[in-house]
């Protein structure tokens, strides 16, 4: 960061990337948004941090479902890290651009692999729970710790493929109000990106989760009205 970077991020006088700056001298604003950004990016370090050092560390903890949660938690944590900290708290500060060319592109591909994958991954064990609850006889076989890890892959390689057409929509260019924006070479493919984008991570996921959780749901009541009418007898 050259000097004339770091006195705009001090004087908090940079235009801002994605959103409105506060008029200057709010610092209320400054200081609660900042606050709050900090606390909800420290809680998903650290709390899914803990998850995935608990779930390597203690043997019994590896089970298929929870190598789900390790893959979940990864992502987690990087959203508070790389959305909250590094993107969020500069920009209300005034210098969402800090980064620089350098960390343009790396930093939104970061962000859309990381809220990508938070569905895909909740899509993946929500699968794997349905099959665990509403058939305990197949998931002996079916839902292995190695198959698991062979799911978790090859879902990251996926997404990670798929994200790779921000490396192209995204371009820094000091000369414009806002520097790191879209290629205005590829801007007229955007709506088809972001209808991709519609189906694959959030339609799809929760067109799989709603009906699958009604029917664990259902599975799981009528399992306990059962073992309740047993013990009644």
């Amino acid at each position: 960061m050259d000097e004339r970077n770091l006195t705009d991020f001090l004087d908090g006088t940079t235009t801002a990337s994605t959103s409105q700056e506060p008029p200057n001298g709010d610092v209320l604003y400054k200081v609660v948004a900042t606050t709050v950004y900090f606390i909800l990016g420290a809680v998903a370090i650290v709390g899914n941090t803990m998850v995935i050092i608990v779930v390597l560390r203690v043997k019994s903890m590896r089970t298929p479902t929870n190598c789900h949660l390790v893959s979940l938690a990864f992502v987690d944590a990087v959203t508070g890290l790389v959305p909250n900290w590094l993107h969020s708290i500069p920009e209300v500060l005034g210098n969402s651009t800090w980064y620089g060319a350098i960390g343009c592109v790396p930093m939104v591909y970061v962000e859309y692999l990381v809220f990508n994958m938070s569905a895909v991954s909740i899509a993946a064990f929500t699968a794997e729970r349905y099959i665990a609850i509403c058939h305990p006889m197949k998931s002996h076989y079916m839902c292995t710790i190695n198959r698991a890890v062979k799911i978790i892959v090859c879902v990251w390689i996926f997404t990670a493929i798929y994200c790779v057409c921000w490396l192209i929509l995204i371009d820094y260019d000091e000369t414009r109000p806002n520097p790191c924006y879209y290629n205005t070479d590829y801007e007229k493919f955007l709506p088809y990106v972001y209808v991709a984008d519609c189906i694959l991570f959030y339609m799809i996921p929760v067109g799989i989760a709603i009906p699958t959780y009604i029917v664990i749901g259902r599975a799981l009541y009528r399992s306990t009205r059962s073992r309740s009418k047993m013990v009644a007898r």
